[in-house]
């Protein structure tokens, strides 16, 4: 992946699919999925609230505890889409 963004680099392309902590892209069996956190969410939902918590505190990171989320990547042509993921054999 490229630095500095949640930029994916799959294949010849990169993908822009949004802002993730702890993301990890991968495949298996010709699928793909997008392993993360919730903690960017939780960032951005505590600023639309005006509730300022610092990166590192213990607001920070309590959203950790949720454990690591799975998301499918689905593709629209060329574009990757997150989706509920089948797993099925994973």
């Amino acid at each position: 992946f490229l630095q500095g963004g949640t930029y994916w680099r799959v294949g010849t392309g990169s993908y822009l699919l949004g802002h993730f902590h702890a993301g990890e892209v991968f495949s298996r069996d010709g699928r793909w999925f997008l392993s993360t956190t919730r903690k960017e969410q939780s960032r951005l939902e505590n600023r639309r609230r005006g509730r300022l918590c610092y990166r590192g505190t213990y607001e920070d990171e309590i959203v950790l505890e949720e454990g690591v989320f799975l998301s499918g990547i689905e593709w629209d042509g060329d574009q990757p889409l997150l989706a509920k993921p089948d797993l099925e054999g994973v």
